[in-house]
C-alpha cells in the first residue's frame, strides 16, 4: 500500500465519501422505498406507477450522465460537483409541493437526474483517478463507502421525518442533504493534484497517468466497452431493482414493521463491507473475476429469497449478501473503466457506463413494481434478479487483460 497517495489525496477522498453518500442517485435509491408507498396511499397510485419515477430518473440519468462527464473533463469536476449539488437540493424539496399529479412526479424525477448528474460517482471518481494509481481500487471503494453510510442512516432519518411530519417533510429533509455535500466539497474537493498540495513528484506522475487512455470515440468502437456497458446494465437491473423495494419485499414475506425496520439498515452495513472488501481485492486480483464471484453469490441469495418464507435469520443473511453484492457493483465498474480505457477521457466514458447502471436500475425498480401490482408477490422479480446477476458475472469474464495496468513501481 502506497501511503503517499493517501497523504496527498485525503481531502479529495473525504469529499468524495460525502459526495457519494449524498448524491442524487443515492438519495433516490434509499428514499423511494419509504416515501413511495406513502405517495401511493395518499394519491391512490399503484407501486408500478410510483416506481416509474425511478425509471424516469434512470432514463434521464442515462441521457445526462455522459454530458456531465464531458463537462467534468472540460471545465473541471469541482465546478460541476458544486453547481449540481446546489441545483438538486431545491429540486428534491419541490416534491413536497406535489398534489396528485403523476406527470409532475415524473418530471421532478427527471429534473433530479439532470440537475443532480454532477453529484454522481462519475464526478468524484474522476478526481480520485487523477490522484491514485497503486491504490486506485481502494480509493474508489473508500469513496463509495459513503453510500453504505447513507443506507444505514438515511432510512431511519426518513422514517422519523415521515412519522412526525408525513412524506412532504421527508422530501424537504431529503433536499437538505446535497447542501451538506456542497459545504464539504467547497473546502476539500479540487480538480488537480497540485491543487491539494501533493508533493511535486507525485503531481507529475499523476498528471502523466491522467494523460493515458482512449478518446471517447475510440472507447465507443471497442468491444470491451459494450461488454462492460451490458454487464453493468444487467447487474444493475438485477440488484438495484430490489434495493429500493426491500421494505416491500420483506413485508410480502410476512415480516412486521418492527422486523422490517431492524433489517433494512443492514443493507447499508453490507454495502460498506462489500465495497471495502472488493476494493482491497481488485487492487491485487483480476477485478472481473472478483466481481463474477460476488455476482454469483448474489444470484444464489436472490434464488433462495424467491422460494418460500425465510426465517428472520435467513432473511437477514440474504439481505446482507445482496447488500455486499450491490456494494461491489459500482466500485468495480469505476475501476474497470479506468483499467480498460485509461484516465484521459475517464469522466466521459464512465459517464456513459454509469448511465447504463442508472437505466438498468430504473428498469429493475419498475419491474419489481409491476410484478407486485400484477402478481401480488415478488417471486418472479426475485428469480429474474438471480438470473441477471449470473449473466452479468459471466459477461465480465470476457473482458480479458487490462489495457492500462498500474505501473510496477507505483506512484510516489
Amino acid at each position: 500500500m502506497n501511503l503517499a497517495e493517501f497523504s496527498g489525496g485525503w481531502k479529495v477522498l473525504a469529499a468524495a465519501v460525502v459526495g457519494n453518500a449524498l448524491s442524487a442517485g443515492t438519495l433516490a435509491t434509499y428514499s423511494i422505498g419509504i416515501l413511495g408507498p406513502a405517495l401511493a396511499q395518499e394519491f391512490h397510485w399503484g407501486m408500478g406507477a410510483v416506481n416509474g419515477g425511478y425509471l424516469m430518473l434512470a432514463a434521464a440519468t442515462l441521457a445526462a450522465a455522459p454530458f456531465a462527464g464531458m463537462f467534468a473533463d472540460r471545465i473541471g469536476v469541482r465546478r460541476v460537483a458544486l453547481g449540481s449539488a446546489l441545483l438538486v437540493a431545491p429540486t428534491y424539496m419541490a416534491f413536497a409541493l406535489l398534489h396528485a399529479s403523476l406527470m409532475g412526479y415524473y418530471v421532478l424525477w427527471a429534473a433530479v437526474a439532470v440537475l443532480g448528474s454532477g453529484t454522481m460517482p462519475l464526478t468524484w471518481s474522476r478526481a480520485l483517478n487523477n490522484r491514485f494509481e497503486v491504490n486506485k481500487g481502494l480509493a474508489l471503494g473508500i469513496s463509495l463507502l459513503g453510500t453504505a453510510v447513507s443506507g444505514s442512516l438515511l432510512k431511519p432519518y426518513l422514517f422519523a421525518l415521515v412519522d412526525h411530519g408525513g412524506w412532504r417533510a421527508g422530501f424537504i429533509g431529503l433536499g437538505c442533504m446535497p447542501l451538506v455535500s456542497f459545504a464539504v466539497a467547497w473546502f476539500l474537493f479540487f480538480d488537480k493534484p497540485a491543487d491539494s498540495a501533493i508533493k511535486p513528484g507525485g503531481a507529475r506522475d499523476a498528471a502523466a497517468t491522467a494523460g493515458r487512455g482512449l478518446s471517447f470515440a475510440q472507447a465507443l468502437r471497442s468491444a470491451r466497452f459494450w461488454m462492460l456497458f451490458a454487464a453493468v446494465a444487467i447487474a444493475a437491473a438485477g440488484i438495484s431493482g430490489a434495493l429500493p423495494n426491500m421494505e416491500s419485499v420483506l413485508k410480502s414475506k410476512g415480516f412486521g414493521i418492527a422486523d422490517v425496520r431492524s433489517t433494512v439498515p443492514l443493507i447499508g452495513l453490507a454495502l460498506g463491507a462489500g465495497r471495502l472488501g472488493s476494493s482491497l481485492l481488485i487492487d491485487r486480483l483480476w477485478a472481473p473475476g472478483v466481481a463474477c464471484v460476488m455476482l454469483v453469490l448474489g444470484a444464489a441469495a436472490f434464488a433462495a429469497f424467491s422460494g418460500g418464507v425465510p426465517s428472520g435469520a435467513q432473511a437477514r443473511a440474504m439481505v446482507v449478501i445482496v447488500g455486499m453484492t450491490a456494494g461491489m457493483e459500482s466500485d468495480v465498474a469505476a475501476f474497470l473503466a479506468a483499467r480498460y480505457f485509461g484516465a484521459r477521457n475517464y469522466s466521459s466514458i464512465y459517464g456513459f457506463i454509469y448511465g447504463a447502471f442508472a437505466a438498468g436500475a430504473g428498469l429493475g425498480a419498475l419491474s419489481y413494481g409491476i410484478a407486485v401490482d400484477k402478481l401480488g408477490n415478488y417471486q418472479l422479480a426475485l428469480m429474474s434478479s438471480a438470473c441477471l446477476l449470473a449473466m452479468s458475472g459471466l459477461l465480465l469474464l470476457c473482458l480479458g487483460r487490462y489495457a492500462y495496468p498500474k505501473p510496477a513501481s507505483g506512484i510516489a
